[in-house]
């Protein structure tokens, strides 16, 4: 089996550490008669968009606790990954924005804290992300400690917000050698908290290496009363643009 290259690494990196190893769906188009049935869909301006069927969408979290050592997820980001267009496309999300989540309205970045089981907790900001666009979007989720992170030596000093070390730990790989980046990488991988099967991780490199990497948009949101809040409106023409296709076929 191939060895990530330094350049891997580092794409993955810049899509903020998507390497514990994507599942990424390859299915083909299957009964079409079916599809149409089962597809989830969209009315806008008049006119249906249907959810892609070949993109798998990865929430990705950076975890830092905050000044009373309670952990946030003051990061987070989607990436929609279209198997069809051989494009990935980020999307990144405030961790101010208010969502609703069981029954309580909170900032996202403190659903990270509503439970004791990091994968749970990453399940609920998944379900509140899903909420902001009306559809299950998500297929997988992510969280990187960045505090475990920022404690291997071997990356130099990792300091800042949850933006900043991301940023930081970007521009350390990349200034890594191949060798040294293949010895480090089980223990990054130590400090993911994921749904994903780690034996994809092949796939998803030889993906980042060549599809498309578009700009990164940001959710749309306004500020009201105090409150960051998602601007619906805007929200749906964003999925329309990312998630969504105007034919089945």
């Amino acid at each position: 089996m191939r060895k990530p290259s330094a350049r891997r690494c580092a794409i993955l990196v810049l899509l903020l550490y998507l390497a514990a190893g994507l599942a990424l769906g390859e299915s083909g188009h299957g009964d079409l008669e079916e599809r149409f049935s089962n597809v989830p869909r969209m009315e806008y301006a008049g006119k249906t968009y249907y959810l892609r069927d070949r993109m798998t969408t990865i929430l990705v979290a950076g975890i830092l606790p905050d000044e009373a050592g309670v952990p946030r997820a003051d990061f987070a980001a989607l990436f929609a990954i279209d198997d069809n267009e051989k494009r990935i496309a980020p999307v990144y999300i405030d961790g101010a924005v208010m969502v609703e989540v069981e029954g309580r309205r909170l900032p996202l970045r403190e659903v990270y804290a509503l439970g004791e089981d990091p994968n749970e907790d990453l399940l609920r900001m998944a379900a509140a992300v899903n909420g902001m666009f009306g559809v299950e979007l998500i297929n997988d989720y992510m969280g990187v400690d960045l505090d475990g992170v920022s404690a291997v030596t071997e990356l130099g000093r990792i300091e800042g917000d949850a933006r900043q070390r991301l940023h930081l730990l970007r521009l350390a790989l990349e200034a890594m050698p191949s060798k040294q980046l293949n010895e480090l990488y089980g223990v990054l991988s130590e400090y993911l908290i994921t749904d994903m099967k780690s034996g994809a991780v092949m796939r998803a490199l030889d993906k980042a290496d060549r599809y498309e990497v578009a700009e990164t948009v940001d959710l749309p949101t306004i500020f009201r009363a105090d409150e960051l809040l998602p601007d619906e409106a805007a929200i749906q023409e964003l999925a329309i643009g990312v998630f969504y296709e105007d034919s089945l076929f």
